[in-house]
């Protein structure tokens, strides 16, 4: 068995900045000095040994600072909510095309002010900025002591016409999806569900990714992180850590490392309303896992079956 040393850090990391995140929000009274999508971005980089997004740290980070600045943008246009949702996720995609990366969290940092609903303020790109950059800073110290490899930028190059329609499929299964749920269980279509979806469909995907271990992965972050919301304030910032080591050690014995899941254990005290968010994150993962791995057996199929001369 591997030394557990390598994976210790970067989880006691990764809690010490959910801690801080969550104190800074307490103490500024600012629901935007909070990203959660931050678990999410450490476990790709400091967690996994291999980075699940074929970009390198100043395309990441400058992404996830665009999608925050988009986010913060949509959020104070007067226009129908999903609309500006399904604007904004279409927008990433074609930004992550342009750059031939495929750097999901960057869905997360425009869809999150618009899914809270509380408006935004110039201190939420900020804050995406800091603590995004912050978690960049320890993977390159960590690269630099040869515990982690270093995030590379390996560019995705695919026919215009095929990235056209991948988008455009993309855009109008979510904006189904997104339709439904926010009529039915608003949490069930919270962004980390958003970028999984999107994971999902990859085919390009460099890690594997497994529709069941993903379902009990969301819930178990959904089961954590209603539980600390339900706690009192103060309390919240010491479960918070807990919470996350926790989630750091199920993924690395069970061998299976899901991104977005860690982000919506962070984001479940953001949200509020445990009650609903703890059976609306698990229902949201069945729909759009599968409606990721559908479309992803889709494309598997349609590339691999022969081509018509012309």
């Amino acid at each position: 068995m591997e030394s557990a040393e390598p994976y210790a850090l970067p989880a006691i990391a990764t809690a010490a900045i959910a801690c801080f995140m969550m104190v800074a929000w307490h103490l500024s009274g600012c629901h935007e000095a909070m990203f959660p999508e931050v678990a999410a971005i450490a476990m790709g980089c400091l967690w996994m040994e291999r980075c699940p997004w074929r970009t390198d740290a100043p395309r990441l980070w400058l992404s996830l600072v665009a999608g925050a600045l988009l986010g913060y943008g949509l959020a104070n246009v007067a226009w129908p909510m999903e609309a500006k949702l399904v604007l904004a996720y279409a927008a990433v995609l074609v930004w992550l095309s342009a750059w031939r990366i495929n750097a999901a969290p960057m869905i997360s940092a425009a869809l999150l002010p618009l899914f809270l609903g509380r408006g935004a303020t110039w201190l939420y790109p900020v804050s995406v900025a800091f603590w995004v950059g912050l978690v960049l800073l320890v993977a390159c110290a960590l690269a630099s002591a040869r515990l982690r490899a270093r995030v590379q930028f390996e560019p995705i190059a695919e026919p215009f016409r095929k990235e056209v329609l991948r988008i455009s499929i993309l855009v109008a299964v979510f904006a189904a999806l997104l339709l439904l749920c926010r009529r039915f269980a608003p949490f069930a279509a919270v962004p980390p569900l958003v970028v999984a979806y999107t994971a999902f469909s990859d085919v390009r995907r460099p890690v594997r990714l497994q529709w069941r271990l993903g379902f009990w992965f969301f819930t178990v972050a959904a089961v954590l992180g209603a539980f600390i919301a339900a706690q009192p304030d103060g309390l919240q910032a010491a479960l918070l850590p807990l919470a996350v080591l926790i989630f750091a050690w199920l993924s690395r014995f069970g061998e299976y490392f899901l991104p977005p899941a860690a982000a919506a254990l962070l984001l479940a005290p953001l949200a509020g309303n445990p009650s609903s968010y703890i059976w609306q994150v698990p229902v949201g993962a069945i729909v759009f896992l599968t409606a990721g791995r559908l479309l992803s057996l889709v494309w598997r199929v349609r590339e691999s079956s022969p081509r018509r001369p012309a």
